[in-house]
């Protein structure tokens, strides 16, 4: 595409920005696959760079950061794919919410997936149904039915 990588600076996040789409598809894709994309923009760019050291291995990175994210107790990166010539990822680097911080801190045996569906409450995002299944099974999820808001529990389930 031709476009540069774009990198933001702020107190309390990055963001960065890049033409092109993609390539998985969608986060989920790469968080349920937990495997290296087959395909890449740049092989040559990605190979160089795991013999550089300057990435751990090819297709780790984004679940690598999700992670790093929530054993730091912050948000996790938001991506915005709705352009399809462009990704941009926002890194927080604050505490939104502090319920969602003291389940983190409370819990460290959750599943990023659950962590995922958490971090949607404290954005304020919407929840799937299945999302908000799991959440109200692990008792982590208080829903006010009349408006439909959902609310982090600060129950303990270790």
């Amino acid at each position: 595409m031709g476009g540069k990588i774009n990198v933001v600076e702020r107190d309390d996040e990055l963001i960065f920005s890049n033409l092109g789409s993609f390539i998985p598809r969608s986060i989920e894709n790469v968080i349920d696959r937990d495997s290296p994309e087959e395909y890449y923009r740049n092989q040559f760019l990605a190979n160089a760079m795991v013999n550089l050291n300057m990435i751990d291995t090819i297709g780790s990175g984004i679940k690598k950061l999700f992670i790093l994210q929530m054993q730091r107790y912050f948000p996790l990166p938001n991506y915005n794919l709705s352009d399809k010539g462009k990704v941009t990822v926002k890194i927080i680097g604050k505490i939104i919410d502090e319920n969602y911080t003291k389940l983190l801190i409370n819990n460290t045996n959750l599943e990023l997936k659950t962590v995922i569906a958490l971090d949607k409450v404290q954005k304020k995002e919407q929840l799937t149904e299945n999302e908000r299944k799991m959440l109200r099974q692990r008792k982590k999820l208080n829903i006010n039915e009349s408006n439909k808001k959902a609310v982090l529990q600060g129950i303990k389930t270790k």
